[in-house]
C-alpha cells in the first residue's frame, strides 16, 4: 500500500507532471546546482511539518466543528510559521534563506487533500518534494546539452528547455497508465 502510494505520486500522479507544481521552480533553479541541497532540506522540512500540523488541525478541529472552509487559511498560517522558523535556523547556520513559500503551500494543500491518514500525508508530501527536486538535475543536463550543441542562438532560450521538459514529462506520463482508478482497469 505504501509503496503503491509512493510510486503513484512519484511518477504517475507526480505534482510536476500532472499539476505543474514546481515546474517554474525547476526551470529557474536548474541554472546551477549550488544551493540544491539546502533548498531540498528546507522545502522537505517546511512541507512535512506544515502538512502534519494542518492535517492534525483539520481532523481534530475543523472537521468535527464543520469548519472545513477554513482549511486553506490554516495551511497558509502553518506554512508561513514553519517557513519563518526554518529560515531563522538557516540564517543561524549561515545558509542562504530560501523563498519557496508558495511551493510549500501548494504541496501541503495537495497532500492534506489527497490523504486519509497521517502516513498518507507524509508519503504524499515526501514524494511531491522528491519528484520536484528529481526534475532539477534532469533540466540542468538538458540546459548543459543545449549550450554545447550547435543550435542557433535564437533557440537557446528557456522556452526550448521548457518544451524539452514538457516533452519528457508527457512521455513519462503517457507511458504510465496507473493514473486510472483501480475500478477502470478491471
Amino acid at each position: 500500500m505504501i509503496s503503491d502510494l509512493f510510486v503513484n505520486y512519484l511518477f504517475a500522479s507526480s505534482v510536476v507532471y500532472v499539476f505543474g507544481i514546481g515546474l517554474k521552480h525547476i526551470l529557474l533553479d536548474s541554472g546551477s546546482l549550488k544551493n540544491f541541497g539546502s533548498e531540498a532540506v528546507y522545502v522537505t522540512l517546511c512541507v512535512i511539518f506544515s502538512a502534519m500540523s494542518v492535517w492534525g488541525i483539520t481532523n481534530l478541529v475543523l472537521v468535527p466543528y464543520e469548519l472545513e472552509e477554513l482549511f486553506p487559511l490554516f495551511a497558509v498560517i502553518f506554512v508561513l510559521l514553519f517557513n519563518s522558523i526554518i529560515n531563522t535556523f538557516f540564517k543561524i547556520l549561515s545558509f542562504k534563506p530560501v523563498r519557496s513559500v508558495l511551493l510549500c503551500l501548494i504541496i501541503v494543500i495537495l497532500a492534506v487533500n489527497e490523504s486519509v491518514v497521517l502516513t498518507d500525508v507524509i508519503i504524499i508530501s515526501l514524494t511531491a518534494v522528491f519528484s520536484m527536486f528529481l526534475g532539477i538535475p534532469v533540466i540542468f543536463v538538458i540546459k548543459q546539452r543545449l549550450q554545447r550543441s550547435a543550435i542557433p542562438q535564437s533557440f537557446k532560450t528557456v522556452s526550448v528547455v521548457f518544451f524539452s521538459a514538457a516533452f519528457i514529462f508527457f512521455i513519462v506520463y503517457s507511458w504510465q497508465v496507473a493514473w486510472f482508478y483501480k475500478g477502470v482497469l478491471k
